[in-house]
């Protein structure tokens, strides 16, 4: 979806909700900023009141982003994890900034796996991307699925084949599914994919839309288990 403004953006996340709701789908994740992009107006966690009715009236599941105020006044660019009845089991505040939210929102400090019914969640945001350690501590928490939203709108060749590729990478060097969300802008690098160790399970490129896959934890494990003697014994 087109990242704009809290108020042309939360109709459109709703629509989504109910799409995918349609379509069973158990969870639907949606690109950084989504909820809100404008770091000088942060949001509260109430303001999510909307998606956590629409979550629960459809059974599923939403993965959704943008910039939130605490009490205490600081300003995080923040995911939330809300589950299909409705309530928010957990948020990751991004720990790697961007260079235009460096003076403008505090950082995150701990990576984040929620349990949920659907396994153990982790998450990333955007120039996360570029630091493995998090990706190290993530698996080491246990981490089976990882939800990345992405506000990646540089227009270079090399940046669009690195968010082709880099899901595919990440979910086979750590042996987990991979759910990277990036927003669309028309003539940018706009990639969202789901992945698998063993490759790509479905991706949408320049345009809106969903990108739907399934995901098989037994094929996970039967994966993990036929290269445990080549690679999965190895300490990552």
């Amino acid at each position: 979806m087109k990242v704009i403004s809290t108020k042309k953006n939360l109709p459109v996340v709703l629509s989504y909700i109910r799409k995918a709701s349609h379509l069973h789908s158990d969870v639907i994740c949606f690109p950084e900023c989504s909820f809100n992009a404008d770091v000088r107006k942060p949001s509260l966690e109430e303001d999510l009141l909307p998606i956590q009715k629409e979550s629960k009236k459809g059974n599923i599941s939403v993965v959704v982003n943008g910039y939130f105020r605490e009490k205490d006044g600081n300003i995080y660019n923040r995911t939330y994890f809300i589950d299909n009845q409705g309530k928010i089991l957990g948020c990751y505040d991004k720990i790697h900034p961007w260079a235009n939210e460096i003076d403008k929102v505090k950082r995150g400090k701990t990576v984040k796996v929620i349990n949920t019914p659907l396994g153990k969640i982790g998450f990333c945001t955007c120039w996360d991307l570029f630091f493995p350690d998090l990706f190290k501590k993530l698996k080491h928490k246990g981490a089976e699925i990882i939800f990345c939203p992405s506000y990646w709108i540089d227009n270079l060749k090399e940046e669009a084949e690195f968010l082709i590729a880099i899901p595919v990478v990440l979910s086979y060097q750590y042996m987990l599914f991979f759910v990277y969300c990036n927003a669309f802008f028309k003539g940018k690098p706009s990639v969202s994919q789901v992945s698998a160790p063993w490759g790509e399970l479905a991706e949408i490129k320049e345009k809106r839309g969903m990108a739907i896959a399934t995901l098989n934890p037994q094929k996970l494990k039967r994966f993990r288990r036929h290269l445990s003697g080549a690679f999965w014994g190895r300490k990552l």
